[in-house]
């Protein structure tokens, strides 16, 4: 099966929404989505904030990879943030994750940049996917706040 990556536009938002649905899906927290088609169609075309690559096979997108670029304070540089990979149940084990990953690294290089992200701990494929890749995994807590007035 061959299948090529390149850099997602406002006309992918449609598969960028229905590969995060999913994922949401398989994480069990969808009720926590609060973002619209139109959010991603925005951020995909507008806000230079949230960037995204997807992966197509044979005319279809097989998954995406989305990313936000950040200053990391402690190495004082660029740092490529990768918030979620989601390949398409139907394109897993041929190579996909593979090849998105492999194509942020070379966006992360060009910039000399270090590259970011959180797993599930509870995600074991997601776990033995990147160790596959080498990638070093550390044990952190995430704190999320939503601080409201009053």
């Amino acid at each position: 099966m061959s299948f090529k990556t390149r850099d997602a536009t406002s006309t992918d938002a449609s598969h960028v929404d229905r590969l995060l649905r999913s994922l949401a899906d398989f994480e069990g927290v969808s009720d926590d989505l609060t973002f619209t088609l139109a959010d991603i169609e925005r951020a995909l075309s507008e806000s230079g904030q949230f960037h995204a690559l997807v992966a197509e096979c044979q005319g279809q997108v097989a998954g995406c990879v989305t990313y936000t670029w950040d200053f990391a304070i402690w190495s004082g540089g660029t740092i490529l943030r990768v918030d979620d990979l989601i390949v398409d149940e139907k394109y897993r084990g041929v190579g996909v994750g593979t090849a998105l990953m492999r194509a942020l690294a070379e966006r992360a290089l060009e910039r000399g940049a270090k590259m970011r992200w959180e797993v599930e701990p509870s995600n074991e494929n997601a776990l033995k996917f990147y160790a596959r890749l080498g990638v070093t995994l550390r044990n952190k807590i995430v704190a999320r706040w939503s601080p409201t007035k009053g």
